[in-house]
């Protein structure tokens, strides 16, 4: 794909943490667009509900009128150095690399609807999995990027924001784009990444995942007066 006039704005939203692994993966990632030709920025956000952060990210992205793209990352989120620009050589309109929750089993955060009224979705679990083991497909503990012949974009119907790339013209044409959540507010009992993608889909716009492109997800653990207990002794002074 030649990138000559490609741009992209990197946008996280960080009110809850900023993970230092997130950070370095995005600026090798950048590095790696730049040294083909793609102008970076970045653009954050601190509040306590996503789905503004997210909005207002798009606001501010849209007031720039020179990016081609943005690629919303979860300040949770580790890439490979090539992730972004592996989704951008798919030149679609909306694209997300494949990741999976940090918390209970690990399914991929991409989803199909359930029924017509699309108020409910289920993970792709299934037909992710049954790819990746017909393709013989290599697992990693760390982020990757498969590179082989065949293709590996699937299409969902709901993705996870948690690396996705999305064109400029997508965004400009979409009248609403986030709304109060479960997780925020009185809105539709939806999270705010699934009311995106189907007001997305309303508008024609499909949705793709890269099963090829493998991010990290970051985990949190609770530190308690246990583990406090298992340091033999402190040094007076010692933070």
């Amino acid at each position: 794909m030649e990138f000559k006039g490609k741009s992209v704005v990197f946008g996280t939203c960080r009110g809850r943490m900023a993970y230092y692994e997130n950070i370095d993966s995005m600026s090798l990632a950048q590095m790696i667009l730049m040294k083909n030709g793609v102008n970076c920025a970045e653009l954050s956000s601190n509040t306590t509900y996503i789905h503004e952060g997210r909005e207002s990210i798009k606001d501010d992205f849209l007031a720039l009128d020179w990016p081609s793209h943005l690629c919303y990352i979860d300040s949770d989120n580790v890439l490979h150095p090539e992730t972004v620009i592996r989704l951008m050589q798919h030149d679609v309109d909306i694209v997300s690399a494949l990741y999976f929750k940090r918390n209970g089993a690990p399914e991929p955060v991409a989803f199909t609807w359930s029924d017509d009224d699309r108020d409910e979705y289920y993970s792709l679990c299934s037909e992710i999995r049954d790819f990746m083991v017909e393709h013989n497909m290599p697992g990693s503990p760390e982020p990757q990027c498969v590179d082989e012949d065949y293709n590996m974009l699937m299409e969902a119907d709901v993705v996870g924001f948690g690396c996705v790339l999305i064109k400029r013209e997508v965004l400009e044409s979409m009248e609403e784009h986030y709304g109060p959540t479960q997780f925020g507010g009185h809105g539709e009992p939806l999270g705010e990444d699934a009311i995106w993608c189907k007001r997305a889909q309303d508008l024609g716009y499909k949705i793709h995942v890269d099963l090829g492109a493998h991010i990290g997800h970051i985990t949190t653990k609770q530190i308690s007066s246990a583990h406090f207990l298992l340091v033999p002794e402190w040094i007076k002074g010692e933070r």
